[in-house]
């Protein structure tokens, strides 16, 4: 079994990729295992490392989208398993601000003009 944990960040930075190979029958990870790598954005490969053995890999997203991550050959086995993931821009914390000042001033806005009927 393969569990991957994700931290994502903001398009253009770079995201982590925690990886950790668990043996099926006992629930216990296996250290040092050998794979390849790769990201798929609709069908096109992104990257691919061939070879690996760390447990965290980086990557940076240039654009949002649909992506699948591929871990193949595993110890040699021809073992892979692919994960999809969904890539989406974030909103700036400006933009959230802004959006809770415009609100409120709705909402003043609105009571202002409800007493103003009464």
């Amino acid at each position: 079994m393969v569990e991957i944990t994700w931290t994502p960040e903001d398009i253009g930075s770079a995201n982590v990729f925690d990886l950790h190979f668990i043996d099926p029958e006992t629930g216990e990870e296996i250290e040092g295992v050998v794979y390849d790598i790769s990201i798929y954005k609709e069908g096109d490969r992104e990257i691919l490392l061939r070879d690996q053995t760390a447990t965290r890999q980086e990557f940076t997203f240039d654009n949002p989208g649909s992506y699948t991550i591929r871990i193949d050959n595993i110890e040699g086995l021809g073992e892979r398993a692919a994960i999809p993931i969904q890539v989406t821009p974030e909103f700036p914390t400006q933009t959230v601000a802004l959006a809770v000042v415009a609100f409120g001033a709705v909402v003043i806005a609105a009571r202002r003009n409800s007493n103003n009927f009464i």
